[in-house]
Formats: C-alpha cells, sequence, structure tokens
C-alpha cells in the first residue's frame, strides 16, 4: 500500500513537471493557437451552424406537435360524431323491442297489435329481421310472411336471456342471416317473461351491417383510414380499413383493448394497428349508454404528408447554409497549416508524457485494492480498476462524481474532522461502509494521503480502501455462535436443576386436583398445570442449544420423515384456516437425526402458520443440487423486516405475543450439528428458509 501511494506521488509530479516543461518551452505556440484568427472564426462557424440547426429542428418538432393535435382533435370530433349516429339507430330499435315485448307479455302472440307493428317496422332500411322466439328458440313471428320453422336456440343472443334472468338489450356479434339472403346482422334482443317471470323467449331484430357501412363511405380521411364499431366482448361488429368493409374480427390483443380494458372511457393515441400493422392516430368512444365503442383512425403517413414535405425544406435550407459556412472556414482553416509545423515537437513531448502517465495508470490498475483520488472539492478524478470491480460503477460513470455522495459513505466521526486531519496530519486512517451500484454494503479499511503538487499546494486526495466486508460477516457469524453456545453451556447447567422442582410442584397440584377439598380451585389448578408444562416445552427447546449435545446420525430418507409428519402439520394448519403442500422431488438418501430434524420441520412450518392470515399456504419441498439436498419451507406470510431477519437467530427474540424466541436458535444448532447451513429469504409474498444438507460432508 506505500508503494501505491509513492507511484502515485511520482504520478503525480509527472504531470507537474509535464505542464511546467510546456509552459516554459513552449509559450509562443500556446499562444498562437489560442488567439488564432482562423480558430476564432472556426468557432464562430460552428456556433452559428448549431444555432441553424437548433433553430430548424424546433420549427420541426413544433410543426409535428401542431400537425398531430389538429389530427387528434380532427379524429376525435368524428368520433363523437359517429357516436350520435350509432346510439340514434340502436336506440330506436330497442324502442321497437320494448314496445314489442310490452305487447307480447300483455296481450299474447295472438294479439293483432303485433301484426300491426310488424308491418309498420318491415319498411325499415336499417333492418332486416324482425322477429319474436319462443322458449324453445323456435321463431314464432317475423316481419316475413311465410319463414320457415328453424331452431335459434345455438344463438348467443338466445341463450344469454335464456341462461341469465336478464332484462337489459344484448347486442351481438355479426352474424349471416339464415334465410339465403347473404347479408351480415348485427342481432339486438331482448327477453321475454311469463306471469311468473320464468323464461318465455325473446325479441329480436337484426340491423344490417351494411347499412353502418353506407355511413363510412360517406367519411374521407385518405389512404389507410380506419372506422370501427366494436362490442365490448372484444370483437368487432363493422369495420372500415381503406376500401375494405369486413366484420367479426377479434381484436382483444390490440393495444386499442388493453386501453379500453384499463377503464380509459376515451383516448387518442399513435400506434400500429393490431390487424393490419399500419401506423394510425386512433381515437376511440366507449358508449355509456351501450356495450360499444367507436373508433375512428387516420393513417399517420396522410397526416405527416405535408409535414414531411415542410421537414425536407427546411432541412435542404439549413444544409445548404452550412455548407456556405464549411466552405468558408475551410478557407481559412489555409492560413493556419503553416502554424502546424511550429507544434510538431511539442505534441511529440505530450506523447512521450502520456505514455509514461499511462503506463503510471496500468500499475495502480493492477492492484485489487479499490484505488480512489479526488480533487479538495471531492471530485473524483482517478478510479482504478478494482474499484470498478468492487463498487460496480465504471470508470466512466464514476469519474466528475463527488467521491462520498456516490458510495453513499458512512463516517466514524464527520467529514470535516477527517479533512482537517488531511491538512494538517496529511493522512487518516479508519473503517468506513459505502453502498456499492448493486446497493449492498461494503465494508472497507481507508488509507487516505494529501498529495500536493510542485509547488507543496495540496492537491488532491489519495484514497486507498481495502475491503473487510467478509472480515466482518465473518466476525459477527462467530459472535452469533459464541452467544448460541454460551446459551447451550447455560441450558445444560441449570435445565435439569430447574425441571425437577417443577415436576415436584406439577405432581402436588394433579395431587390437590383430585382431592374434594379442592374442587373450588381445580379450574386454578388447570391453568396452573398448563402453566408450567409451557415452562417446561421452553426449557426442553432450552436444553436443544447445548453446544456439546451428542447426536446420532443414521442414512434417511428426508421425503419419508416430511411425509410421516404431514398429517399432524396438516391438522394443526387446518384448525388455524390454512394449508400445507407438498413438492418432494427424489433425493438421495443422507446422514441425519430423525427426531431433529422432525423437531426443525415442526418449528420451521409452525413459524410460517403463525405468520399467515386465514387462507394462506405453507409448503414444504425437497430437491437436490448437484452433491447438496435442499429443504424448503415457503410461507405466504408479508415477510418480515431486515432488522428482524437480523435478529433471526438471536435466542429469547420474538415477534409473537406467546412465543419464547427459541424454535429459530434450535434449529440453528440443528443444522450445525448436521454440517448443514440454513438460507433466508423474505419479501412481500412470504418467507422461505432454506435448509441445505452438504451430502459429501455427512456421508465422509
Amino acid at each position: 500500500m506505500e508503494f501505491i501511494r509513492i507511484l502515485y506521488e511520482k504520478y503525480i509530479a509527472v504531470e507537474g513537471n509535464t505542464g511546467q516543461k510546456l509552459k516554459d518551452s513552449n509559450k509562443l505556440e500556446v499562444l498562437r493557437r489560442l488567439f488564432s484568427y482562423s480558430l476564432l472564426i472556426m468557432s464562430i462557424g460552428i456556433l452559428i451552424i448549431c444555432g441553424i440547426w437548433s433553430f430548424v429542428w424546433y420549427q420541426i418538432n413544433n410543426d409535428y406537435d401542431k400537425t398531430i393535435e389538429v389530427a387528434y382533435i380532427e379524429t376525435m370530433n368524428l368520433a363523437i360524431a359517429y357516436e350520435e349516429h350509432v346510439r340514434k339507430i340502436v336506440t330506436e330499435a330497442d324502442r321497437d323491442l320494448v314496445n314489442l315485448k310490452r305487447i307480447y307479455e300483455g296481450n299474447g302472440i295472438l294479439s293483432p297489435l303485433i301484426l300491426d307493428f310488424m308491418n309498420n317496422v318491415a319498411n325499415d332500411t336499417a333492418r332486416n329481421q324482425v322477429g319474436i322466439y319462443n322458449e324453445q328458440g323456435f321463431q314464432i313471428r317475423s316481419i316475413t310472411k311465410k319463414f320457415p320453422v328453424l331452431d335459434y336456440s345455438d344463438r348467443a343472443y338466445f341463450q344469454v336471456h335464456r341462461d341469465t334472468a336478464t332484462d337489459t338489450l344484448f347486442i351481438g356479434q355479426p352474424i349471416q342471416v339464415r334465410l339465403g339472403l347473404r347479408q351480415n346482422t348485427i342481432p339486438l334482443s331482448r327477453r321475454l317473461n311469463k306471469p311468473d317471470g320464468s323464461f318465455d323467449g325473446i325479441v329480436y331484430i337484426g340491423l344490417k351491417s351494411d347499412y353502418f357501412l353506407e355511413f363510412y363511405k360517406k367519411i374521407n380521411l385518405g389512404q389507410n383510414q380506419l372506422i370501427a364499431l366494436t362490442g365490448m366482448d372484444g370483437f368487432n361488429r363493422v369495420r372500415r380499413s381503406g376500401d375494405n368493409y369486413v366484420s367479426g374480427q377479434d381484436i382483444r390483443g390490440s393495444e386499442f383493448w388493453k386501453r379500453v380494458q384499463s377503464g380509459q372511457l376515451y383516448q387518442t393515441y399513435i400506434a400500429d394497428n393490431y390487424l393490419d400493422g399500419f401506423p394510425r392516430v386512433m381515437s376511440y368512444r366507449v358508449m355509456p349508454d351501450y356495450p360499444l365503442i367507436i373508433s375512428v383512425a387516420k393513417s399517420t403517413q396522410v397526416i405527416l404528408a405535408g409535414y414531411e414535405q415542410r421537414k425536407k425544406g427546411a432541412i435542404l435550407v439549413a444544409l445548404l447554409v452550412s455548407l456556405v459556412i464549411i466552405v468558408f472556414c475551410s478557407l481559412l482553416i489555409e492560413r493556419s497549416k503553416k502554424q502546424r509545423a511550429l507544434n510538431v515537437d511539442l505534441e511529440r513531448c505530450v506523447d512521450e508524457r502520456t505514455q509514461e502517465i499511462i503506463r503510471k495508470n496500468q500499475i495502480l490498475d493492477l492492484a485489487h485494492d479499490f484505488i480512489i483520488v479526488s480533487d479538495l472539492d471531492g471530485k473524483i478524478i482517478y478510479w482504478n480498476r478494482g474499484a470498478e470491480l468492487g463498487y460496480g460503477w465504471s470508470q466512466g460513470e464514476a469519474l466528475g462524481q463527488k467521491n462520498h455522495s456516490l458510495l453513499k459513505t458512512d463516517f466514524p466521526k464527520s467529514a470535516e474532522d477527517i479533512m482537517d486531519c488531511l491538512l494538517v496530519v496529511g493522512r487518516w486512517e479508519g473503517e468506513l461502509v459505502h453502498i456499492s451500484k448493486e446497493g449492498n454494503s461494503i465494508f472497507v479499511r481507508s488509507h487516505q494521503t494529501l498529495t500536493r503538487d510542485a509547488k507543496g499546494n495540496p492537491f488532491s486526495i489519495l484514497e486507498i480502501n481495502y475491503d473487510i466486508t467478509e472480515k466482518k460477516k465473518f466476525d459477527a457469524e462467530l459472535t452469533k455462535m459464541d452467544r448460541l453456545n454460551l446459551m447451550g453451556e447455560m441450558a445444560a447447567g441449570i435445565g435439569h436443576e430447574v425441571r425437577n422442582p417443577m415436576t415436584t410442584v406439577r405432581g402436588y397440584l394433579q395431587w390437590f386436583n383430585q382431592k374434594d377439598a379442592f374442587v373450588d380451585h381445580r379450574e386454578s389448578f388447570a391453568v396452573m398445570i398448563e402453566e408450567l408444562d409451557r415452562a417446561n416445552s421452553i426449557i426442553t427447546e432450552f436444553l436443544s442449544l447445548a453446544k456439546d449435545k451428542k447426536v446420532c446420525l443414521v442414512l434417511a430418507d428426508l421425503n419419508k420423515i416430511i411425509r410421516n409428519v404431514f398429517p399432524l402439520l396438516q391438522a394443526d394448519a387446518f384448525l388455524r384456516g390454512n394449508d400445507i403442500e407438498l413438492e418432494l422431488q427424489d433425493t438421495l438418501e443422507i446422514y441425519m437425526n430423525e427426531k431433529e430434524i422432525r423437531q426443525c420441520i415442526l418449528n420451521l412450518v409452525g413459524n410460517g402458520l403463525d405468520v399467515m392470515p386465514d387462507g394462506g399456504k405453507v409448503t414444504i419441498s425437497t430437491k437436490s443440487v448437484g452433491k447438496q439436498v435442499v429443504m424448503t419451507v415457503r410461507d405466504e406470510g408479508l415477510g418480515m423486516t431486515a432488522d428482524v431477519k437480523a435478529k433471526l437467530w438471536t435466542p429469547f427474540f420474538t415477534t409473537k405475543e406467546k412465543g419464547t424466541g427459541l424454535g429459530l436458535p434450535v434449529c440453528y444448532q440443528i443444522a450445525q450439528r448436521h454440517e448443514a447451513t440454513i438460507e433466508v429469504e423474505t419479501g412481500p409474498e412470504g418467507t422461505a428458509f432454506h435448509f441445505i444438507f452438504n451430502q459429501k460432508k455427512l456421508v465422509s
């Protein structure tokens, strides 16, 4: 580390000497370059060209925005107009359906009013069918005097009223009439009810698709226009795209349908069409009174045709003006060519010094330490390869950033005190905590040195950081093990001594409970015995923490142990309103103590059931990963905070009202005795405990 500091100081000296030599030996050349008339004119020319192009692009973008805005307004106005046209047609048809329904339900099928009604609507050019269907789906009245008796019970407009007691208007997908007319019709129907409210059939009106298409022909939006009437089921009732008139397409996978499903009742946007791929400006409106959607779209090619012409003209003018300026500047540059010969020696000197600096940089990049150089304002001016690998930011991302703002440094003392120490002493050492690009905490041992230029003025701060994160983790793990071992020694020392008097007290309480003299106190005795049993269970778990507890490991099937304990777990889950599921894969037999593994499963599953709301599920899964066998217990709780996760294995730490805080420490000790590890994953969707057995270690 001292070698790196000395190398960097030499690196600074090289830079300082290089700059001084350049100043002393080439002042005349530098002044000529800075104040050259040619360079001044070039700078002015570049500024003018940039200004011209900036203005041109501003005008082009502004023109584009205005053109699109006009198209937005135009398509939305057409959508509103077409919505009113559709509403008028559908409202008139629905009114006739309601009248026909009222006549039929009030007077019956033989009423002369039905025949009069049929005759009145027969000449409506928007309709190609009006009829009444009985409860079996057969047509019993039609505007056609002679009509075949057909079964229409398979039609959606009949089934929706037969299967649900709804009195609302149904607008179905386009169908082809069965009478050989080869016309598409949009079915409208309402339910007929018997006096007792049961289903009695439907009244039906078919609207000609061609009638809507005739309206489309009156609207001309240019090439690749699009006008459509779509149902809330995601199928087009009628659609015109350019000169194509079609109906019945499924558009549920389109951007248009996603916007409608998101609850946006009307909107204008630009997108490629789902069916033909043409980009268009699309406006749509969801009709509030009927399950229909109106959409009108205009091709962006048509909309932007005039804009593209204006854009080309503006770019051409800007190119011509820029060309004139470039030619003028080129003539001026010719005058400065003679001056370049004077700078050959200067450039050679710079190249030599640059190569020397590069070699020094390469040596610094070989170091595994995180080497950072900051100016006195804290801005990073050097960031070696080790820092890139350790912190995650590349040199390009780090240079120019504030050192401690980028790394979110946690100081042991104030940053001002450290800077004062550097200015007075010239060095500072201590431990810092940095945050990497991925958000991980990195503990470092930091050695900072104040560097000075050739004149002795403070120039920068050299910071050499040694990663001690793994050491910190090891120390924390060692502390945790020491704590558990201490608890184990305490358990072994006092556990049995506490149990003996408790056993005596429990025996006397049971004896008193059987005496008639204490019949009034039996309920209190039961509570006391229950509490003694609970204390005894705590001591049992406490004894499981014993450091030197001897266990016998035998070759066993982990899946078999889980299946044996599953009925007990399932019963417990059922009482809590939860469920347990097994996902067991074939695994190798491993050495284990069945009693301890069973206890570990009970503890982990019990914790999962405790933290879940009603209806939650705990999943126990097993799998083989290489030479390891992994048992996972996953719950659907709310997860845990980072603070709770850090204290999981601490004895007597619990978040439950009646918890002992010993279940997870016992699991940890069991894992240690099996040379296994426990990994924890937690999040808003729940928590998973992975109990990982190392087969190779256990078998050996």
